[in-house]
This record gives C-alpha cells, structure tokens and sequence, in this order.
C-alpha cells in the first residue's frame, strides 16, 4: 500500500519504505529500502559511464582533428620549402604565398613563416641599375643564342621579383591599422592581415624601397642590413630595443613621428641620402657614433629623453636640429659638420659635449638652452658661428676654442662659469650685451678682428680675468677693440695684450 501510493520515483519510495518501517518494523521494509538505494547508485554508475564514454568520443575526435591539422601543416611548409627551392620565378611564388595563406590561418606558425621570409631577405642582393622600382619581368625564355649578359640580367630581374613579393607580404602583415593613436603603443589585436611579432631579425638584410609605416615592432634588428632606394619607418612604433648598427641606406630615409620605446643604435650607420627625423622620440638611450650622413640630416623637433651620443658622426649635409630637445647627457664629441648646422631654439638639459668637434659650415645656436655643463673645448668653426640669445645654465667652457670667422655672442647669458681660455678669435668677436653672472675667464685668448666686449654685464658675484689675453694692431682703420671697463692695451709692435688697470678686477655692471 505504501510503494503503491509513492509511484515510481525513488526517493518517494525510500521514503514510503521508512515511514512503513516505522509504522510496521517488519524486516522485509528493510530489505526493500537497500535494494532501491543500490538501485539508485547503479543508475548513477551507468549515467557516469556515458558521459565518460561520450567525452571520450570528444577527445578522440580533437585530437585526430589536431592531428589531421598538424599534418596539413607539416604538408604544407614541405611544399612551401620545395617549391621556394626551385629554380623557376613562378614555383617560387607560389611558395611565399603558399606560406602567407598558411600564417592567416594559422596564428602559431606565424614566427617561423616570418623567419623564413627574413632568411630570404638576408640573401645578398646587388639590384643593377634601372632595376628598382616595379618589379616586371619577361617570363619568357631567352633565344638560344642569348648572350650570358642577357640572361643573367633575366635571372636578377626574376631574383628581384621574388624578394619584391617576400617583402611586400612580410611588411604587409607588420602594419599596424592603429597606428597614431594611443592605443597603437600597445599593439592592435592580431587578426589574418595583422600579425604581431616579438622579433623582426633583418640582420644583413636587402631591402629595396622598403615602406614601414605605422608598423608596430617589437624587437628589431637591422644590423648590417642593406636599404636600397625611398625607405620610410614614418608613424612606427619600436616597444623593443631597434637595431641599425653598420646599416646602409642607399637613399633617403624618413623616421618622422616614430616612437622608440627602447635603446636605438645607429652606431657607423650610413645615409646615401636625406636622413629625416622630424618629430622623432627616442625614449631610451640613442647611439650615433660614427654614423655618416651624406646629405641632409633633419632632426627638427625631436625628442632625445635619453642618453644621446653622436661622437665621432660625420654630417656631410646641413643638419637641422632646431628645436630639438635632450633629456639627458648628449655627446657630438669628435663630430663634423661638413654643413650649416643649425641648432636654434634647441634644448640641452643634460651634460653637452661638443669637444674637438668640427663646424666646416656656418652654426647657428641662436635661443638654445644650456644646462648644467657646456663643452667646447678645442672647437673648431671655420665659418661664422652665432649663439645669440643663448642661455648657459652653469658651467660653459670654450677653452681653445678656433673661430676662424665671426663669433656672435650677443645678448647671450652666462648664469655659471664660463671660460674661453686660449680661444682664438681670428676674425670679429661679438660680445654686446653679453651677460656673465659668475667668474669668467679669457685668460691667453687671442683677438684677431674686431672685438666688441666693452657692453658686457657682470653680475654682481662676475669676475673677469683677461690675463695674457691679446690682440691684433689695429692697424687697419676697420679694425677696432672694445674691452670692458678696467684694461687697457700693451703694444709690443706686434700685437696688443691686455692688462688691468688696478691690481683687483673691477666688478662691471650694466
């Protein structure tokens, strides 16, 4: 009566089964209650191993799916190597295509298609002349008795064709779609067209009218590597260390708006051509040592927040770096400037060497900012140098210094120390309205044209010593000399040295 008004589920049962035990205490409730309790297990039991079977249908099918994947895959790299392997332009093509379809596919074989697409380009490739530009060849085969030239011009021609498509695919897929936006320094979303890499190894590579633009890279290298004709990284972003060590670029270059993140190195870098840098941020630490740029270099407005170093850099054009600006210590010891070089409005904030550096050209420093220490000792400028308006934060030193043409000084401000000791003045030296705010020396300078230092100001802690200081006769009736308040001229028939009139200095104000 009990198991009839439960029904058929279970645990009514068990419970119908115990309220007759309780009511009964029969012996056979009993019995009945473990059996539908094992009943009730064994039914678990059996869902479980369904589900175990059925997941186990799942795993199988995964992984014979993966398997067949992995297969296609190692099929379809073995075709690709063959037919990259061939001797025939159109085999090879296939085969670099072969490998993209198989990296938008396939995000994981995305490194090592680009390593095999870079290993391509680090073959030596010397384009003939004529032979940049639109790649287009006559597929064709030559005459039969087609001179060597002839055909060996086909096979350079069918050559650049091939690396052409490899570069073309390979910086297709490294340009960011967000570059210029904030969100860009972080790397877009990887999708079949864009593909983010940790490394980009060119080292030793040939590019031919190579376009980076809004690029995003993480690790770069291009040591050694080889840039022929119009090469652009404008908008790019380097989040890593970027590589240019002993790089050639045969043509212009432009790395306008690009972002470094970390160390660059340009160390022995070699433009063929106009270097452009405009709006250009070096956020870690720059090497340019012995770099050569044979035509213009233009730095305008670019940031230097690290540590910055062109020693030994040959500037064979003009190089612009108005308004650039230097974080930290910045080096352009040993340099040349072949050049007008023009630094106006150009900020150093950091230590500044300019020491045994050479200004063939004209310079310019005019508005430029001087921080804590300014060298240019032993500077050579053989043609007129101006740093009117400069300010000079503390210690300046021009110790024998060469001007071999007029040196303007005006209305420039010395709020440290400043020597110019030894410094030759060959022709006018321009001094008005300059002011020294702390002790400044010109101790055996030599003036050899016009001098203008009787307008100077001195501050009220301002020493000047002109001890030894001398001077051109002036003989010409253009000539004339101007000294500050308290020397005077000695003449011993060949030039005019200086001497204070009172025993102390005189402190002159203005």
């Amino acid at each position: 009566m009990f198991l009839a008004q439960a029904g058929d589920d279970p645990r009514n049962q068990i419970a119908a089964l115990t309220a007759a035990t309780q009511a009964t205490g029969g012996l056979a409730a009993i019995v009945t209650l473990v059996l539908l309790a094992r009943r009730e297990w064994l039914q678990e039991q059996v869902l479980w191993l369904q589900r175990e079977a059925h997941q186990l249908q799942v795993d199988r099918y995964e992984y014979e799916r993966a398997d067949t994947v992995r297969r296609q895959i190692v099929d379809l790299k073995a075709a690709a190597t063959e037919h990259l392997a061939s001797d025939k332009i159109a085999v090879q093509l296939g085969g670099l295509h072969m490998l993209d379809q198989l990296g938008k596919e396939h995000p994981d074989q995305r490194e090592a298609i680009v390593a095999a697409w870079c290993s391509l380009l680090r073959g030596r490739f010397e384009p003939p002349p004529g032979l940049i530009g639109p790649p287009s060849i006559d597929r064709t085969a030559p005459p039969p008795h087609a001179s060597d030239t002839a055909v060996e011009a086909l096979d350079l021609a069918g050559e650049y064709q091939v690396r052409m498509t490899a570069q073309r695919l390979l910086l297709g897929h490294l340009r960011d779609p967000r570059a210029g936006t904030e969100a860009s320094r972080i790397g877009s979303p990887e999708t079949a067209e864009y593909w983010s890499l940790r490394q980009l190894d060119l080292t030793g590579a040939t590019l031919i009218n190579a376009d980076l633009t809004g690029c995003y890279l993480i690790g770069f290298d291009a040591r050694y590597a080889i840039f022929h004709g119009q090469t652009t990284f404008a908008d790019t972003l380097f989040s890593g260390e970027a590589a240019f060590t002993s790089a050639r670029f045969r043509g212009d270059v432009c790395f306008d708006r690009a972002v470094f993140e970390g160390a660059s190195d340009f160390d022995a870098v070699l433009v063929v051509g106009r270097a452009q840098f405009t709006g250009t941020a070096f956020r870690g630490a720059m090497e340019c040592k012995s770099a050569h740029f044979t035509g213009p270099a233009v730095f305008q407005g670019t940031q230097f927040e690290g540590h910055t170093r062109f020693w030994k850099a040959r500037f064979g054009g003009t190089a612009y770096f108005e308004g650039a600006c230097f974080f930290f210590d910045i080096g352009f010891a040993s340099s040349c400037f072949e050049d007008f070089a023009n630094f106006t409005h150009a900020r150093f904030l950091g230590r500044t060497a300019f020491g045994h550096t050479a200004f063939v050209g004209a310079a310019t420093f005019v508005n430029a900012q001087f921080g804590p220490s300014t060298v240019f000792v032993s500077a050579s400028f053989y043609e007129t140098v101006d740093f009117t308006d400069a300010y000079f934060d503390q210690r300046a030193s021009f110790e024998s210094a060469e001007f071999a043409d007029t040196a303007r000084f005006r209305q420039a401000r010395f709020a440290g120390t400043a020597g110019f000791h030894q410094a030759r003045f060959e022709a006018d030296a321009r001094f008005t309205s300059t002011r020294f705010d702390d002790q400044t020396g010109f101790g055996a300078a030599y003036f050899g044209g016009d001098v203008e230092l009787g307008t100077i100001i001195l501050g009220d802690r301002a020493t000047l010593d002109l001890t030894d200081a001398s001077a051109a006769l002036p003989e010409p009736a253009n000539l004339r000399q101007e000294w500050p308040t308290g020397w005077h001229t000695v003449s011993d028939h060949e030039r005019l040295y200086l001497r204070a009139i009172e025993p102390r200095l005189p402190s002159v104000h203005g």
